[in-house]
């Protein structure tokens, strides 16, 4: 019998989820797209069902935008605010790197009595970032910087009295690109554990996405600011623009040591990917049912998406040309059924499994969870739960060779034995402050390496089990094996969640990093993965979302579903 899920429980009854082997293949992971329960979209309702009033409350910018703005975020029960210190940085002087010397804008954003003197506090430390400390009642310090291809073009036109044009804005998708969101105790930033359920940003990532908005509504007010400094007849952004307009970002190794150390969210995150779409496909409907007009209305959407979008990905992701005649064979293929089948859905994903790449396969998925929202709204509140298994040192060493056989066993078809399986390895730099890859035969740093070779751990902990005595228990076993520890405890904490691991092995000389990062990102709500390296990619967030004015109205008049450039 199957262990009851520990965190969804009962909510998998019956339901037809696919296998861990097919979930997490790297490929399909790396396939990732946002939904309606990525952790931006979660905020953007939580804002606008609250009617969240958010004001420019004191702008202390000069011409050229340098100084300091502060925003006011009333929920209605509590008052936040995002304080922005602004300078401009040459062209040279910005980059996309986590560590750098100066960005356009830093930020932070707080609860509390903001008083002369905190904001003094804030004015010392906030602009340094990593070398500067939080206070307990700031939310998130982040950063970003002015885009050097759309930023000054969107204040001239401005300035010259016209809107952007929204062609040249897709290019892009954005004018202001952050870097970096930080929170939860970093810089001794709010924890979130103090953060009580009922508290209006209480969820993973709240405070973070709230930040990001904040930060998308300041490039817009920036960019109308210098414009107006420059000329009389400057014009504000139209408000489809603003919609339309994004936060960029980049991101790079840091994202795979958090999902790795954290098996528990790969399986949350996964699980509220995969529960929307066996409902979906467990719908019964024909040929003549509402849904399939919405369906295809969907379809059409992304089609007209991919073909409008000007992003050339050129290599590792598929390219939008590829997507587009895949979304037409999809197109094609419910066009051409003679006979409807009982379950559509289940049959369509069937037929694209056996014909369509991966992308396709998982944007499809994406579709149908679109075109379901009644599927999903049960299940935000797990995404905040933390589930952490405990060791069990009186199981007995066939029982812990038993698990692994179970559980593990994609671990041994992953070359872990041969030397091409632990040719990398991971280790923290003390010049950029961030996780970076070594080749064991070139770097003598090898003795520095992070623990993050699972397949590895696991499978000499599988050698070392073959010599015991069956009936052992694990605590005496590990007399004998202390360093197995962790990865026993992560072995049989991880029994009952079925997603908990990518079946991918860091240290491969083939590992591929963007698959990891865009899983995470995907679930962040980030889209327009455009990778510059296997190791690093630039995305978008946020672009069609509502803005400040929508919030305040509650309404919603736009969408971040693959957004189209306004008309």
């Amino acid at each position: 019998m199957t262990p009851l899920d520990p965190i969804f429980g009962n909510l998998l009854t019956d339901l037809p989820l696919r296998p861990p082997a097919t979930v997490l293949q790297p490929e399909r992971i790396g396939a990732a797209w946002p939904t309606s329960l990525s952790f931006a979209q979660l905020m953007l309702n939580r804002i606008q069902a609250g009617s969240w009033q958010i004001k420019l409350s004191q702008n202390r910018l000069d011409d050229n935008g340098v100084g300091e703005v502060l925003y006011t975020i009333d929920s209605g029960d509590q008052v936040f605010y995002f304080v922005i210190f602004s300078q401009q940085l040459s062209p040279e002087e910005r980059t996309d790197r986590v560590i750098a010397d100066g960005w356009d804008a830093a930020a932070a954003l707080c609860e509390g009595e903001l008083t002369p003197e905190r904001l003094a506090e804030l004015r010392r430390n906030v602009p340094r970032q990593e070398y500067g400390r939080a206070d307990p009642h700031t939310l998130v310090w982040t950063r970003g910087n002015r885009s050097s291809r759309f930023f000054d073009y969107v204040v001239d036109q401005l300035a010259a009295g016209e809107q952007p044009d929204p062609s040249v804005l897709a290019k892009g998708g954005y004018i202001f690109r952050s870097t970096a969101y930080y929170g939860n105790t970093k810089f001794g930033l709010k924890s979130y554990r103090a953060f009580g359920t009922d508290h209006p940003l209480h969820g993973s990532f709240m405070p973070q996405m709230l930040a990001a908005f904040m930060f998308r509504e300041y490039a817009a007010d920036l960019a109308e600011h210098i414009a107006q400094a420059k000329s009389e007849s400057a014009v504000p952004l139209a408000p489809e623009i603003r919609r339309y307009l994004g936060i960029g970002n980049a991101t790079g190794m840091g994202m795979v040591p958090f999902v790795i150390n954290h098996p528990h969210l790969t399986h949350t995150w996964s699980m509220i990917r995969e529960i929307p779409l066996a409902r979906a496909k467990q719908q019964m409907i024909d040929a003549s049912h509402t849904d399939v007009g919405r369906f295809r209305g969907l379809l059409d959407h992304c089609i007209t998406y991919f073909t409008q979008d000007t992003l050339d990905v050129s290599h590792t992701f598929a390219h939008r040309e590829q997507l587009t005649t895949e979304l037409t064979q999809i197109r094609a293929e419910i066009s051409g059924w003679a006979d409807w089948p009982e379950r559509p859905w289940a049959t369509l994903c069937s037929w694209a499994e056996a014909t369509l790449s991966v992308e396709t396969q998982e944007l499809l998925h994406a579709i149908l969870i679109q075109l379901y929202p009644e599927h999903t709204t049960d299940l935000p509140p797990y995404l905040d739960n933390i589930y952490q298994g405990e060791p069990n040192l009186i199981q007995s060493v066939a029982e812990l060779q038993a698990l692994i056989k179970t559980t593990y066993s994609w671990v041994f078809g992953t070359d872990v034995e041969q030397e091409k399986g632990d040719a990398l390895f991971w280790y923290f730099s003390a010049d950029s402050e961030e996780p970076l890859i070594g080749t064991k035969d070139e770097t003598k740093g090898a003795w520095s390496a992070r623990p993050l070779d699972i397949p590895l751990q696991v499978y000499k902990l599988h050698c070392d089990l073959q010599d015991r005595d069956p009936d052992q228990l694990i605590g005496s076993f590990l007399f004998d094996f202390p360093h197995h520890r962790a990865i026993i405890g992560r072995v049989q904490s991880t029994q009952s969640l079925r997603y908990a691991e990518i079946h991918t092995n860091l240290h491969h000389q083939d590992f591929i990093p963007l698959y990891t990062q865009r899983f995470q990102l995907a679930q962040y709500g980030m889209n327009r993965f455009n990778p510059q390296s296997i190791y690093w990619l630039r995305v978008t967030l946020l672009q069609g979302a509502p803005i400040a004015s929508d919030v305040a109205q509650g309404e919603a008049p736009s969408s971040t579903f693959f957004p189209l450039p306004p008309i």
